[in-house]
């Protein structure tokens, strides 16, 4: 099924509705086989070039794609500074969420998601570089990943130190 404002094309339907940020699933007697988030505007969603069809998540369940994008470094860090956010997304939704970081200084970070502390992250020298990372699962299966039991797409997220932002962004929206 393709949709168009032009339609020319045998199967083709004529796009007339509104798109930006809405949710798209396809049901199977009454049970979501599939479910994707459209980007609330140009620019939105995936920036690596993730897939819609990536594998298995770290639970073993499907996993249709992932969106990932990078965290602004605060005034002032070194150049060598990079931060990134990444969402793996299964059927019913998001699945896992990453966020990395590097070219810190070592110690403990809060890992803020829309105003709420979610996480310690410890950063400590890892081969040449200070680097720290979080992960989260629906369903954790290892000692080092958190619940993924809050909503997190499209939200702000900061790393701090007291009271100190190290890297401020968004996390992302939609799997493509």
């Amino acid at each position: 099924m393709k949709f168009t404002d032009s339609p020319d094309e045998a199967g083709e339907l004529l796009l007339d509705f509104a798109i930006s940020g809405q949710p798209i699933s396809i049901q199977q007697g009454g049970e979501v086989v599939f479910f994707y988030q459209l980007p609330a505007g140009p620019g939105m969603g995936d920036q690596t070039g993730g897939t819609g069809n990536g594998g298995t998540d770290d639970n073993g369940g499907a996993t249709l794609g992932q969106s990932a994008g990078s965290l602004a470094p605060a005034p002032g860090l070194s150049v060598e500074a990079e931060g990134a956010v990444e969402v793996q997304f299964g059927i019913a939704g998001p699945v896992g969420l990453e966020i990395e970081v590097e070219a810190i200084p070592a110690g403990d970070y809060s890992v803020i998601i829309d105003g709420v502390e979610r996480a310690i992250m410890v950063v400590a020298l890892d081969g040449n570089k200070n680097r720290g990372k979080v992960r989260f699962e629906t369903v954790p299966s290892d000692a080092d990943e958190l619940p993924l039991d809050f909503l997190a797409v499209g939200l702000p997220v900061a790393i701090m130190q007291d009271g100190q932002i190290f890297f401020s962004g968004t996390v992302p929206t939609a799997a493509l």
